[in-house]
C-alpha cells in the first residue's frame, strides 16, 4: 500500500499510526512544531523508539518516524490521514497545497461536516491543482486515550466506519486499500452522507455547556458520557439528532440515528441515546473536559453545528434546538462561532436544489475564491 503519513500525534493519531505500523506498513507521524506539544507527543516516541499499544490492537510498533516537518511527511505519501480537531483542517490545507502529489489521497478522520469540500477548496484557493482525492470518515475508528509516555490505549475498534471521497467514485478503491485494517469501513455515495452523520456535533457541546457548572466548580475530569449524559441532557441531544435526520431527509438521505450509530459501531443495545451510552463500556475511558475552552466546544460547535444550521436555512429545514446550542456556546465562551463556523454559504454551497447540491460535492466543484 506504500507509505502512510499520518497527520497529528494525539489520540487518534497515535492509536492510527501505532496500528499501521503493527499491520508492518512504513508510517511517518507528523505532529506541528510546538514545543510542548513535542515534548508532551512527539519526544517519549523518539526517546523509546516504540508506540506501546494497548487494548483493542496491542503490540509494540517500532520503527515510525517522526516528524515536525510537513516537507518530510507528505510528500511520497501514498495516503495522508489527518487526524486533527476540524478547525486546523483549512490552515492544514493551506499548508499542504504546495506539497501534494498527483495520485495522492487524503482522509480527514474524521471530517466532521463539510471537512473534505472545505478541504479541497482550500486546496485549490492555494494553487494545487493536482489531482488528488480528498476523503473522509464521519468518526475516528477508535475509541482511544493516550496515557503517559508513548503509550495508547485502544478500547474499540468500530463495527461500522462510514467513508465518502470526492470525487465520490474513488471511495471504492479506498475502502478496497484500508478494509484489511478497517473491516467496518462501509463505502457511501457521497460526502453529504458522512458529513450529516456527525455525532461529534449532536453529543460534545451539549454534553460540555450543559454541565458547564459541574465543569467549572470542579474542572471536569468526571466520567463524560457515564456522569455528564444525564437523561436531561439526553433528550436535547435527541431533540437536534431528530433535526439532523430531518435536514438529511430534504436531500433524500436516510442517515441512522444517534441511537442507531451507537449501537451499531459499539455493539451495545438500548431504546433511547441515555441507555445506550450507559451500556458502552468503550466509552468509560472518556473524561469531561476541565474547562469550556476545549474541543467539544471550539470543534463541534463550528464544524458542526454551525454548517448543519446554514444548510438547513438554505434547504428550508427548521433547526432550532442546534440553533439555541450555538447561541449557548456563543454566550458562554463569549466566541462568535457563527462568524467563524462552516457556513455552507461562505464555503460556496449555495444550491438551494439538493440535487444541484449533492452533485458539487460528488465532483467537488469548488468556487476558485474559497478559502
Amino acid at each position: 500500500m506504500g507509505r502512510f503519513a499520518v497527520i497529528g500525534a494525539g489520540n487518534g493519531g497515535r492509536a492510527l499510526a501505532g496500528h499501521l505500523r503493527l499491520a508492518g506498513h512504513d508510517v511517518v507521524l507528523y505532529n506541528r512544531d510546538d514545543p510542548a506539544e513535542y515534548e508532551q507527543l512527539l519526544k517519549p516516541l523518539v526517546d523509546t523508539g516504540a508506540i506501546e499499544v494497548s487494548g483493542a490492537i496491542a503490540g509494540s510498533a517500532r520503527g515510525v518516524k517522526v516528524t515536525t516537518s510537513l516537507q518530510e511527511a507528505v510528500p511520497g505519501a501514498h495516503l495522508i490521514f489527518v487526524v486533527v480537531p476540524a478547525m486546523a483542517h483549512a490552515p492544514l490545507a493551506a499548508q499542504m497545497a504546495p506539497l501534494l502529489q498527483p495520485g495522492q489521497t487524503v482522509v480527514l478522520t474524521p471530517g466532521r461536516t463539510f471537512g473534505a469540500y472545505e478541504f479541497l477548496s482550500v486546496l485549490r484557493a492555494n494553487g494545487c491543482s493536482a489531482p488528488v482525492i480528498i476523503g473522509e470518515t464521519y468518526s475516528l475508528p477508535y475509541a482511544a486515550r493516550l496515557r503517559p509516555g508513548n503509550q495508547v490505549v485502544v478500547s474499540h475498534l468500530k463495527d461500522w466506519i462510514p467513508v465518502a471521497t470526492i470525487p465520490a467514485d474513488a471511495v471504492h478503491g479506498l475502502v478496497d486499500t484500508l478494509k484489511p485494517l478497517f473491516p467496518g469501513l462501509i463505502a457511501q455515495e457521497h460526502v453529504l452522507y458522512t458529513s450529516l452523520l456527525n455525532l461529534g456535533a449532536m453529543f460534545h457541546p451539549a454534553g460540555t455547556l450543559l454541565n458547564a457548572a459541574r465543569i467549572e466548580q470542579q474542572g471536569g475530569g468526571f466520567p463524560f458520557y457515564s456522569e455528564g449524559m444525564t437523561p436531561a441532557v439526553c433528550r436535547v441531544i435527541e431533540r437536534m439528532d431528530a433535526e439532523r435526520v430531518a435536514l438529511a431527509a430534504r436531500f433524500g438521505i436516510d442517515v441512522p440515528t444517534a441511537v442507531e450509530v451507537t449501537a451499531r459501531a459499539y455493539g451495545v443495545a438500548g431504546s433511547s441515546l441515555h441507555e445506550v451510552l450507559r451500556a458502552n463500556a468503550a466509552y468509560e475511558v472518556g473524561q469531561a473536559p476541565s474547562t469550556l475552552s476545549h474541543r467539544y466546544v471550539y470543534e463541534d460547535t463550528p464544524t458542526g453545528l454551525v454548517p448543519m444550521v446554514s444548510l438547513g436555512e438554505l434547504a428550508e429545514v427548521p433547526t432550532p434546538i442546534m440553533r439555541a446550542m450555538v447561541d449557548l456556546a456563543c454566550a458562554m465562551t463569549g466566541t462568535d462561532f457563527w462568524r467563524i463556523g462552516r457556513d455552507v454559504r461562505r464555503l460556496g454551497l449555495t444550491h438551494s436544489d439538493p440535487a444541484q447540491l449533492i452533485d458539487a460535492l460528488r465532483r467537488g466543484l469548488v468556487p476558485s475564491a474559497a478559502a
